[in-house]
């Protein structure tokens, strides 16, 4: 990808995501042959941390919402810890 994420107008966004979503479940069953055929602990921390940031993804940006910028993020994080 040539131009960066925050510089895509939304429909250029859309679209990327809308790829990223239809290939997760090939990402995730090649993270899981990557971690049987290494065998490594450097490929099992890999794949947990893909893991990690597709769950993320899904979980923080249903259906058409926004993501929040990394300073909001930060602060309803710690909000929810104050509770």
């Amino acid at each position: 990808m040539s131009s960066s994420f925050s510089s895509m107008s939304e429909e250029e966004a859309g679209s990327y995501l809308d790829r990223v979503s239809d290939n997760m479940p090939d990402i995730r069953d090649e993270i899981a042959r990557k971690v049987i055929t290494l065998g490594s602990s450097k490929a099992a921390l890999l794949a947990l941390c893909l893991e990690g940031a597709i769950s993320s993804i899904e979980e923080h940006w249903p259906d058409g919402q926004e993501l929040l910028s990394w300073e909001e993020e930060v602060a309803q994080h710690e909000a929810l810890e104050q509770k």
